[in-house]
């Protein structure tokens, strides 16, 4: 063969294998993205799952406060009346309501299954307790209630810890 003929053929097989490589290189390049983007996505996940978590902690222990002056409240109406279930006075209900509102919203955004059932569990107990008809039905629901929120407490840990 003629030196043109391998000078031509050095001249393909060198740019194939720049485009092979260039090729190979990008491919990796994407890829090393994609997992970037990932992991990104990931960690943006584990860093909201966190803040909601700590925010619930927080707006548990307000929910709660609310849930027992409440049931403080019943109780002495009921020494002075006998009757079971009047009306809470209008700061103390207002401020029940604004966190169930809060606490029902963060409950929400909880991506532990579990965790969301036994935190709507404690807030359909604490209703349960607030609307009962008599004082013992009260107290059932009130036992429920605070064993739900032990629970949550530990599984609120459990999230935080998996989430750092």
């Amino acid at each position: 063969m003629e030196p043109v003929t391998w000078a031509f053929i050095g001249t393909i097989v060198g740019a194939l294998s720049s485009i092979a490589t260039t090729s190979i290189v990008n491919w990796n390049n994407f890829r090393i993205q994609q997992s970037n983007k990932l992991e990104d996505r990931k960690e943006r996940s584990r860093a909201f799952q966190r803040e909601t978590a700590l925010e619930l902690q927080n707006e548990l222990i307000e929910y709660m406060r609310c849930h027992s002056l409440s049931r403080t409240e019943d109780q002495f109406n009921f020494v002075k009346t006998g009757k079971w279930g009047s009306p809470l006075p209008v700061e103390l209900d207002g401020r029940f309501r604004i966190s169930s509102a809060k606490t029902a919203v963060l409950i929400e955004r909880i991506s532990d299954d579990k965790l969301r059932i036994n935190l709507k569990d404690l807030k359909r107990n604490s209703t349960n307790c607030m609307f009962a008809k008599s004082i013992r039905e009260s107290d059932e629901h009130d036992t429920l209630t605070i064993d739900s929120f032990s629970k949550a407490n530990e599984m609120l840990g459990v999230v935080l810890r998996k989430n750092y």
